[in-house]
């Protein structure tokens, strides 16, 4: 008997069951199931799914595609989502909710009965005391029917920190029909919340929306609960991050604020104050949002927030201080994140984190060792935000070692998570000798609804190099303007990518002098926060700029100094770093 979730696979009588009872499925479908269940911990490649399910005959491969279809509808799951069966593009599939096997599990052993009710409750008593995967295994030796729904909430937390996130769902969805049944509308709304956060992360957003009113429905005559807190903070979060529409998400924050201060909630506090910081951010008021971001890892530090809601809080600021160019600040959190992720090893936190630091050391100028990670994280976790950061990063990571093919194929499959690839797909355009292509894409990216201040700055330098190399100076000039306004009174990095381009455009507009002080400026900047590779696009920059000035000796040494970090890291010159590369071949 193979057990996943709220299914179990009678492998004897050869029946799928979901919650006891029987789900009618085809021969076929229930072989292909099986066979990938059974071999959950690798993918199965489609040869060998075919020659499983259909022996010596021919079938084509639409014939499989078409099982899978039927599998995925059968374990309520669909081709988009891939929550239960995840498509590996050209490969072939892998099963994706953690599988036990009665016939092998000692919770399950025929001579083993199943926990007593005192046992149950001696379990209850002492869950602070086991970890969260013993915590599973004593709920489903149990079975569903001899569990409260309090039970049920319990074990789906212990799914999701042990990153089984399919059967997280699927015992949710029991818990909130427990609740409901019994007429606990806070409960039935609070599981209701849990699940609509799930599927946000799971990029699922129209069933992310559905939960959500669900639990808003409930709550209608709870509005000064802990539960119509969390309801305000998810929604506010999905304005923010999803909707893309800070000032909405700010005025939700402001109700919540207030709530979590009228009913004195740690959890609800932090969040509130993080994310008021994070929606200023997005409005272009950095220094404001950053202190609100430090002021709620503090209260983190010194007041009693959950494991989950402080997780939350070192993943976001460091998001937060890598989006504005904090990058010391970012540095001086990475190791406390990491110390506390040390501690929740079972989780996704550390994915997220090393991504997160993987990115801070990258633009340190350190590429080694961080490939084998990324993979691992992309393929593995169940959470598709994290899938989608990691492979944004491997792109970013393949694309400054020269691997354009390798780059495009991460951001592409990153962008299929729905994580924002625009950047690295920008780069890999400009790359491949289409510039004009890059200055489309990110044009349409910079107009779009709701662009917020982190993202022009992040977006803007692009387009100025995209631009240049494709002979639109002018549109360089104006991007390179409104670099230098939302730029104002930020960073040293976002001051120092306004300094670049200035000197970018100054340059393309034969403008030397005013060039070389301007790629002065950025290479003083970009050595103070300590970025080699934009270091070394500056001083390549100045040494094209003093060539054309006569200033031989200094063009020398600046395109040496550039280089000889580039090759020290590993890295490869990319964008408009190529283009004044050319410009000072002579002096080779």
């Amino acid at each position: 008997m193979l057990h996943f979730g709220v299914f179990e696979l009678d492998v004897d009588s050869f029946e799928l069951r979901r919650d006891g009872t029987r789900v009618e499925v085809e021969p076929q479908v229930l072989e292909v199931i099986l066979h990938l269940a059974a071999r959950r911990d690798r993918m199965v490649r489609k040869e060998e799914l075919l020659d499983a399910v259909w022996g010596d005959r021919f079938v084509s491969e639409s014939a499989l595609t078409s099982r899978v279809k039927s599998a995925r509808q059968a374990l309520g799951d669909d081709g988009k989502t891939q929550s239960m069966i995840r498509t590996i593009h050209g490969r072939g599939y892998q099963f994706v909710p953690h599988v036990t096997d009665s016939e092998l599990s000692p919770a399950s052993d025929p001579h083993a009965s199943a926990p007593t009710a005192l046992a149950l409750e001696e379990l209850r008593a002492s869950i602070d005391a086991n970890t969260w995967r013993e915590i599973r295994t004593a709920f489903a030796a149990a079975g569903v029917a001899a569990l409260t729904a309090a039970d049920l909430e319990t074990w789906a937390e212990a799914a999701w920190w042990d990153c089984e996130v399919i059967e997280c769902i699927s015992v949710r969805q029991e818990a909130f029909r427990r609740y409901l049944a019994a007429d606990d509308n806070l409960g039935a709304a609070r599981v209701a919340i849990a699940l609509s956060d799930d599927y946000l992360h799971r990029g699922a957003s129209t069933v992310c929306r559905t939960w959500s009113t669900r639990a808003q429905d409930l709550l209608a005559n709870s509005p000064r609960t802990a539960e119509f807190g969390q309801l305000l903070r998810l929604r506010s979060a999905y304005e923010l991050d999803v909707a893309m529409n800070p000032k909405g998400a700010l005025d939700l924050n402001s109700d919540l604020c207030e709530l979590a201060k009228q009913i004195d909630d740690a959890d609800l506090l932090a969040l509130s104050l993080q994310d008021r910081g994070r929606c200023l951010i997005a409005l272009g008021r950095v220094d404001e949002g950053m202190a609100m971001v430090d002021e709620a890892m503090l209260l983190a530090a010194t007041t009693a927030t959950s494991a989950n809601v402080t997780g939350r809080l070192y993943c976001n600021m460091l998001s937060a201080c890598i989006g504005v160019g904090h990058l010391k600040r970012a540095r001086d959190w990475s190791d406390e994140a990491m110390t506390w992720c040390a501690g929740h090893a079972e989780s996704g936190f550390p994915g997220i984190c090393q991504i997160h630091r993987t990115g801070l050391r990258r633009r340190m100028g350190e590429l080694q060792g961080s490939i084998d990670d990324l993979e691992r994280i992309a393929s593995s976790s169940q959470f598709s935000h994290i899938a989608g950061s990691a492979l944004v990063e491997l792109g970013e990571v393949h694309l400054r070692r020269g691997d354009v093919d390798l780059a495009e194929a991460a951001f592409l499959q990153a962008h299929a998570h729905s994580a924002d690839a625009t950047p690295g797909l920008a780069q890999v355009a400009i790359e491949r000798d289409r510039p004009g292509d890059a200055v489309s894409l990110l044009h349409e990216a910079l107009t779009a609804r709701g662009i917020d201040h982190v993202t022009r700055v992040r977006l803007l330098p692009l387009l100025v190099d995209a631009a240049v190399m494709d002979d639109q100076v002018s549109v360089a000039a104006d991007a390179s303007n409104e670099l230098s306004d939302v730029a104002a009174g930020g960073s040293e990095s976002c001051l120092g990518s306004a300094s670049l381009s200035r000197g970018t455009v100054a340059l393309m507009q034969d403008r030397h002098r005013e060039a070389a002080d301007a790629f002065q400026d950025a290479a003083a900047l970009y050595s103070r926060v300590g970025l080699p590779f934009e270091l070394a696009t500056a001083r390549l920059g100045l040494a094209a700029a003093a060539l054309a000035l006569d200033l031989v000796p200094t063009a020398r040494i600046e395109r040496s100094a550039a280089l000889a970090a580039l090759t020290a890291a590993g890295a490869v010159p990319l964008g408009t770093a190529k283009l004044w590369l050319r410009r000072t071949e002579e002096l080779t």
